[in-house]
């Protein structure tokens, strides 16, 4: 595999085809970030700096066969398409509010309307090309400058730099109506700062969207980020430490060899391993139950139920997948929910 040459010495785009800047090894070791196999005839803006480790997954949504040349042609056919539709906006507006007849539109009114649109129409068809990679030990991005500059952003994120990340991910509703799903993948610092983000949008109520949507790159990068942490958190279960994960703005909850510990709105509670009843995710939501928990009515008379947002747990993948391991449990998924003891009417849990 030939290795790219530095972003800053790589050569600028001529007319015609972009050369790709890094070719995916031929043993289909590289996938997408959803796991699929990567798409043949893709251009790759930049090849990954090695800070990030080994690849584990790529993504690049630039064709190899749209060079330089043809968005060049396709932001001037934008700006011509601008240029007729300012002249006509200006020239319909005018009439609407009586500024002139329809017959008399001044030229220079018109002109000027045309030249904002074309304005208008070259700089919104700029492509959006971008090339990313997520590695071992980080991740990198990069976004399409265009002809003078072939990367516009270029952001690395190495996994030594955070300490906790938290995800979220929320479907939109308006007056009842499905509007679209916000996600978002946050990196923090020891002092609790962000470091890095991805975050984005996509229009998929039921599922996951198409496999090359952006929202595929923060799901591999926590994948990725999960696996180099994991060792370290295990070597301190082995030493008998208990491993603590934040709950924003509740408390924490640590997983020790000997079972959980629960520091949620200022009381602390332990459950031993053999306590644990189930674990499930629903709606948004942890929920861990004790043996023989109930859930109470309107949550008056819960017991043995803890529930918190999966949105504001720290490093809630390494979470699930540590207490898994102690407690002998399958890692739960979105849509389990645990079996706990349910009352004669409905209610919510506390």
């Amino acid at each position: 595999m030939s290795v790219p040459p530095p972003i800053t010495d790589a050569p600028l785009p001529v007319l015609g085809h972009l050369p790709s800047r890094w070719e995916p090894p031929t043993d289909d070791s590289v996938t997408l970030h959803s796991g699929d196999p990567l798409p043949e005839n893709r251009t790759y803006l930049a090849g990954p700096v090695i800070e990030i480790g080994k690849v584990l997954s790529a993504h690049s949504n630039m064709h190899g066969d749209k060079g330089a040349e043809a968005q060049t042609a396709k932001r001037i056919g934008s700006a011509i398409g601008g240029f007729f539709l300012g002249a006509i906006a200006v020239w319909a507006i005018g009439a609407k509010i009586r500024l002139w007849y329809l017959n008399d539109a001044p030229p220079i009114a018109l002109v000027i309307g045309a030249v904002i649109g074309a304005i208008i129409g070259y700089i919104a068809s700029k492509p959006k090309y971008e090339t990313s990679y997520v590695g071992e030990d980080g991740i990198a991005s990069y976004k399409y400058g265009g002809r003078d500059s072939t990367i516009g952003k270029s952001d690395v994120f190495l996994f030594s730099r955070g300490d906790v990340l938290q995800t979220q991910q929320t479907q939109n509703y308006h007056n009842g109506v499905y509007t679209g799903t916000s996600y978002s993948f946050v990196w923090n610092n020891a002092a609790g700062k962000p470091e890095h983000t991805i975050q984005g949008a996509f229009q998929h109520k039921e599922g996951n969207p198409p496999t090359e949507d952006a929202y595929w790159y923060g799901v591999a990068a926590e994948n990725a980020w999960s696996r180099a942490k994991l060792p370290l958190l295990r070597q301190k279960l082995a030493n008998g430490e208990t491993v603590f994960f934040p709950v924003k703005g509740k408390g924490a909850v640590g997983v020790s060899k000997q079972g959980l510990t629960i520091q949620i709105g200022g009381k602390q509670e332990a459950v031993p391993l053999d306590a644990i009843g189930n674990l499930g995710i629903d709606k948004g939501e942890v929920t861990i139950s004790r043996v023989g928990a109930k859930k109470g009515f309107l949550g008056i008379g819960a017991d043995g139920v803890y529930k918190f947002p999966y949105g504001g747990l720290g490093n809630a993948r390494l979470f699930l997948g540590l207490l898994a391991e102690v407690s002998g449990q399958a890692e739960p998924q979105e849509g389990d929910t645990p079996d706990v003891a349910e009352p004669a009417a409905a209610e919510v849990s506390a």
